[in-house]
C-alpha cells in the first residue's frame, strides 16, 4: 500500500511541529495552560508523541493506528486553545485574541478530521 497524500501531509504536520517543540520551545509556552505543572516537559513529550506518530504514518502496518492517534492528539489540544479565552482581556497577540483562538481551534478541528479520515481509509483501504 503507497503513502497517500493525506497520510504524507499529516506526518510531515505532525513531525514539523514536533521537532519546532524541542528546537524552539518556547513558541509553544503560550500555548500550556497555566494549571498544567512543568510546562517545559509538557511540551518535550508532547513533540516526542508529534514525531513518534508522524513516523506510524510512515509505517503501513500501523498507519491507521497512528492516525487515530493523532486524531485524538488533535482533539485533546482542542482544551489548551480553548482555555486561552480565560485571558483574552489582556492578550496581546492576535492568536491570543478571540478571533486568533478561534482560528485555533477549526485549524486543530481540522487537523483531527483529516486523522481520522486516513484512519478510516486504511481501516477500509482506500487510499491511505
Amino acid at each position: 500500500m503507497i503513502l497517500s497524500w493525506a497520510a504524507l501531509a499529516l506526518a510531515a504536520l505532525l513531525a514539523g511541529v514536533g521537532l519546532t517543540h524541542w528546537l524552539r520551545p518556547a513558541r509553544f509556552r503560550s500555548l500550556v495552560p497555566d494549571w498544567m505543572p512543568r510546562p517545559g516537559t509538557v511540551i518535550a513529550v508532547s513533540g516526542a508523541v508529534e514525531i513518534a506518530l508522524a513516523i506510524g504514518l510512515c509505517v503501513p502496518p500501523v498507519r491507521g493506528q497512528a492516525a487515530a492517534a493523532a486524531g485524538f492528539l488533535f482533539l485533546g489540544y482542542l482544551v489548551p486553545h480553548a482555555d486561552a479565552f480565560r485571558h483574552v482581556s489582556h492578550a496581546e497577540k492576535l492568536n491570543d485574541r478571540p478571533f486568533g483562538i478561534i482560528m485555533r481551534l477549526a485549524a486543530n478541528l481540522g487537523y483531527a478530521a483529516l486523522a481520522f479520515a486516513v484512519a478510516l481509509a486504511h481501516r477500509h483501504r482506500l487510499w491511505a
